[in-house]
Order: C-alpha cells, then structure tokens, then sequence
C-alpha cells in the first residue's frame, strides 16, 4: 500500500484543530490528568497528530501509542524521533498486542468521563 505524500493540508489541519479543541475544552489545562492521560492514535508518516494536537495539549510522548500498519510509513515515522512508541500492526492484530491491552485497561469510568459532553 502506498503512502500519502503528506496529510499537512487544510482540511486536515482542521480536523486536528477541531479534535484538539475537543480535548482542550473537556480537560482543563490545570487538571493533572493531561500529564498522565495516555492516546492510542494513528499519527501517520509524519506525526502531525502528535506536533499538532498532543504536543499542544502537553500531553507526554512517552505517553502516546502510534499504530501504523504500512512498513515504510512506520519507518519514515520512527526517523522523526517523536519518541512515541509505534505499533507496527493493523487493527485486527491490536487486541493481543501488550501496549494496548495494557491503555485499555486502565481507562477508568472517571477518566472517561472527562470525555463526556459537558
């Protein structure tokens, strides 16, 4: 499967923008759950979800998950140096893999309901 050459364009943009602001809105900045909080997401070849979003957001990298099942865009993802753990796996393979079965089952019902619309 070939990648895409880049996913920086504005309708992107906004949708990270949008998906910040939710985060931002329901997790206040002075609650210390952002520095624990832990994200599986699927960053793609260049990062932008984690330098765009997470970063923003102060959420740790070592906190962040990256599932990338495209060899290539893994490898051009793990050269950037984020310092995010990669998941080199589809989705159908993640439900035995260590480092989400772990995030998910720490999710608590208090932390998810830091999610809820308020």
């Amino acid at each position: 499967m070939a990648q895409k050459d880049s996913y920086n364009f504005p309708v992107k943009a906004q949708y990270r923008q949008m998906w910040c602001d939710f985060i931002d809105e329901r997790i206040p900045r002075a609650n210390r759950v952002r520095s624990k909080m832990r994200v599986l997401c699927f960053p793609g070849h260049e990062g932008l979800e984690v330098t765009e979003v997470y970063d923003k957001l102060g959420i740790p990298r070592q906190n962040i998950v990256g599932i990338e099942r495209n060899e290539e865009a893994a490898e051009e993802l793990e050269s950037r140096g984020l310092g995010i753990q990669i998941v080199r796996e589809d989705l159908a393979g993640l439900n035995d893999h260590p480092a989400v079965s772990d995030m998910a089952t720490q999710v608590t019902r208090r932390e998810v309901g830091f999610l809820q619309k308020k």
